[in-house]
């Protein structure tokens, strides 16, 4: 009988790096570059229970069967699914262990395989600065778990109170000093002259540099200059370093005395988690220059009240979300959400609610936020696989927000603009770990909306239109034109929203002959309701332009007019198989005019910037 062979997978279940040739790498990957200290609960040489009809290999491409080993034991997963879940259960047990003992465990780490495989290399200098001074062989976790009656001795994966990438300094209130004050410390004139002090701040603003903090242990600040990209590349591998975000300066402050600048109580307060984002983003100087305040529980649960018994919950949610920023503090990664969409829950609320259930291989992937603790109450951000590609959705009890456009904040990207979010992506792990900052403008917006029971829309104001989602079904239910679409305050330009079927005939480019009939069809709805008709003239219209198939539906269209000139839009369901086939024809001609609100998304952030 010919055996399989079985390939070992040595694989990181956070960041989903696999490629390590032992587990100690692995082991030693987790301790140093996640932060996740795992104590092998077996020492040795591993024994693994293989399978009678296979046989190991050490060649991943011809390898028929590929299993995940634990780091901690000798168990082999099947997937990484449920590798995730097997290592943390041991972590879960080595918390609660520690707990009990009031201590950790030593992490053991074998020093003899660093020089052996190359791949550790990159960790010689993390290695540093996590070893114990007392024993370079040994890798301790940073902090202990304290003994605490009252702790909870299972605690939650990620902690809400801070993020991952950031290192809380203990015993000290000490206030950072600000860019200025950071200048002047760096180049050692704080008791000069105020015109010494003027000349010292022109000569490095023209040289491009920029001062960061460096802190010790005990929250003691020194500073240093350097060029914008170095300060990038030390924050992001050093706790320590941290950047120092621009003063917002006027005029008048620009000429004033030095001693009324360095004034702290003029600057904007500025959370933690967001200042070393506003100190290194291309878009530094913009988001300077707005009010940022973190997603609190009062406003998670007004977003989860029902849609039913309160129908403006929809357009609060739209609004506060609009413009607001989604971090990753794990990968100190962030996106500003320019335009959202909201869906209900249920198709009693929602046509388009979120599919859920069986499915021909399993279940439907949810946006439902899970049982456990996370950083916003019932407010879940995930991103979800789809066969026309992943989405970026923020999940309430009862809606998720599609993320229909956004830009990367921590990089210069391009927007990703459309119902498939390309520049950023959550894990797992990375949605326990992200934090949403709204925009102090729509938070104020949306609370006069949450205030009014009567509401119909996000906003009075602007191209009605332009407040409908992008739909390519059921067009004979008023849920459809539901107006829960919101634009931030940056981009709430109507070229920088992303095109629907029922805006694109405003598209400069756009030569679709049927983009008119969903025009009319949208407001036509809009206007009049149930009582809403499609006339017989726009369809005609239509067709004499029109080539190939869409020319063939709009045949049939004009069929199913009778002695009237009027079709009803609403409970329709012929005309609505109709109009699905028209809708799907126009995808591509979307798809081209949003590459072009993405260039203008990205022009818009630069020149406000």
């Amino acid at each position: 009988m010919t055996k399989k062979l079985l390939y070992i997978e040595f694989f990181c279940h956070i960041c989903e790096k696999g490629g390590f040739t032992k587990k100690q790498h692995l082991n030693r990957h987790y301790c140093i570059v996640e932060r996740m200290p795992l104590s092998p609960s077996l020492r040795g040489r591993p024994y693994y229970n293989i399978p009678i009809d296979c046989t190991i290999t050490t060649d991943q491409k011809n390898a028929h069967v590929i299993k995940y080993a634990c780091p901690c034991c000798h168990v082999l997963s099947e997937d990484k699914a449920n590798l995730a879940r097997h290592v943390e259960t041991h972590r879960f047990k080595q918390k609660a262990d520690a707990f009990i003992e009031e201590g950790t465990e030593d992490y053991y780490i074998d020093e003899s395989d660093k020089d052996s495989d190359p791949e550790l290399n990159d960790y010689v200098d993390f290695n540093n600065m996590a070893a114990s001074a007392d024993d370079d062989s040994d890798v301790k976790p940073e902090e202990s778990i304290p003994s605490d009656n009252r702790a909870s001795v299972v605690e939650p994966i990620l902690s809400s109170e801070l993020p991952a990438t950031i290192t809380p300094l203990v015993g000290t209130n000490r206030e950072n000093r600000t860019e200025q004050q950071a200048i002047l410390h760096a180049c050692q004139k704080q008791a000069h002259e105020e015109n010494e002090r003027n000349k010292t701040i022109f000569i490095v603003d023209t040289l491009s540099l920029r001062p960061f903090a460096i802190l010790d242990q005990k929250g003691n600040e020194e500073n240093a200059l350097a060029h914008e990209d170095v300060i990038k590349r030390l924050a992001s591998n050093h706790s320590s370093v941290q950047p120092i975000v621009p003063m917002k300066r006027s005029y008048q402050q620009e000429n004033s005395s030095i001693d009324s600048t360095l004034c702290a109580k003029c600057i904007l307060k500025t959370h933690i988690d967001l200042e070393k984002l506003l100190a290194t983003s291309p878009y530094g100087l913009l988001l300077s220059q707005r009010k940022y305040k973190l997603l609190t529980d009062e406003m998670c649960e007004m977003m989860n009240q029902d849609w039913r018994h309160n129908a403006q919950v929809k357009y609060f949610t739209a609004a506060i979300l609009a413009g607001s920023i989604l971090l990753n503090t794990r990968k100190s990664e962030a996106i500003m959400i320019n335009t959202v969409e909201l869906y209900g829950r249920t198709k009693i609320v929602d046509g388009h609610r979120e599919p859920f259930g069986n499915q021909k291989d399993g279940v439907h992937t949810t946006s439902l936020p899970p049982p456990l603790k996370t950083v916003h109450l019932d407010v879940w951000p995930v991103c979800l696989s789809r066969n026309d590609g992943p989405k970026l959705v923020i999940g309430t009890q009862v809606s998720n927000a599609l993320i229909t456009s956004s830009i990367r904040l921590d990089k210069n990207l391009p927007p990703s603009v459309g119902g498939i979010t390309t520049n950023f992506h959550l894990t797992f792990s990375d949605s326990f770990a992200s934090k949403i900052f709204v925009d102090v403008e729509s938070a104020t917006a949306a609370k006069t909306i949450i205030s009014d029971p009567t509401r119909t829309c996000v906003s009075n104001t602007g191209i009605l239109s332009h407040q409908l989602r992008q739909i390519r079904t059921r067009f004979d239910m008023s849920s459809t034109y539901t107006l829960a679409r919101a634009s931030g305050p940056l981009t709430k330009n109507h070229t920088c929203h992303p095109y629907t079927i029922f805006t694109l005939i405003d598209c400069d480019r756009g030569r679709s002959p049927c983009a008119a009939l969903f025009d009319a069809v949208a407001n036509e709805v809009l206007k009049n309701g149930n009582k809403a008709n499609l006339m017989k003239h726009v369809v005609l219209s239509c067709y004499e332009t029109a080539t190939g198939q869409v020319k063939e539906v709009l045949e049939s269209i004009l069929t199913l007019y009778n002695q009237d000139d009027k079709l009803p839009i609403l409970f329709n369901i012929v005309l609505n198989k109709k109009l699905e086939i028209l809708a799907n024809l126009l995808m591509p001609s979307i798809v081209s005019c949003n590459a072009s609100v993405a260039r203008q998304i990205k022009s818009a952030f630069e020149y406000l910037n």
